[in-house]
């Protein structure tokens, strides 16, 4: 746990970055990656083209270096699309000790210009909305948020949602902590894992989310 604090203080900075292309409400796999190497933060970025701006739209977030991400298909954890654009999560190794029912932790953030998915952003159905009841602005972009809770199999999903619409594109930032049902466990094996202190790293990561708009992709 002291490294994640050392992680979450650090100001150095690696920069991730993916160019991708909407097209006619549909998105394009990354055409370019680069990576830069610099101490313990990364940046995530993430270009997109509509033509409804003729502009490109870039977001980004800052995490953790010992973060493992998922991109594209790979990616998990979302609820506006199939598949998110990326996942970042938790190293499989944090928080063993002590011995916890935590499963997983994670940041998903998804991007659509689809104009069926704009028009239901706030929405889980055409009929039925999602409960974002509070309101939160991030670097200048106004969300719209909400807690979620999913219970199955013995696994517990704490999520709090985040959607807004900018630029013509509906964006989604899921936070969720996933742990095991502490009733399931032998008495006395584990003991029950404070959300907060997952979701404090994730709030970190969050904090970080930025749009900018150019003429030409900024990656």
């Amino acid at each position: 746990m002291k490294s994640l604090i050392i992680i979450i203080l650090s100001l150095a900075v690696i920069v991730l970055g993916s160019k991708v292309v909407l097209e006619n409400a549909s998105t394009s796999t990354p055409t370019e990656i680069k990576v830069i190497e610099n101490n313990t933060w990364k940046v995530w970025q993430d270009s997109t083209f509509t033509k409804a701006t003729g502009a490109y739209t870039t977001y980004q977030l800052k995490y953790p270096r010992d973060f493992d991400v998922y991109r594209l298909d790979q990616a998990r954890g979302g609820f506006l699309t199939p598949s998110p654009r990326v996942t970042l999560a938790f190293p499989e190794d944090a928080f063993q000790m002590p011995k916890t029912n935590f499963a997983e932790a994670y940041v998903a953030v998804s991007v659509s210009g689809d104009a069926k998915i704009v028009n239901s952003c706030f929405k889980a159905s055409d009929q039925e909305a999602l409960g974002l009841t509070d309101v939160r602005t991030i670097n200048g972009i106004e969300f719209k948020t909400g807690n979620l809770s999913e219970a199955a199999s013995g696994n517990i999903y704490k999520s709090r949602l985040y959607r807004a619409i900018y630029q013509d594109l509906c964006y989604e930032i899921v936070l969720t902590v996933h742990t095991g049902n502490i009733h399931n466990y032998p008495a006395g094996e584990v003991v029950e894992f404070n959300n907060e202190e997952a979701f404090s790293v994730l709030e970190e990561i969050l904090n970080t989310f930025s749009v900018t708009t150019d003429t030409k992709p900024t990656l």
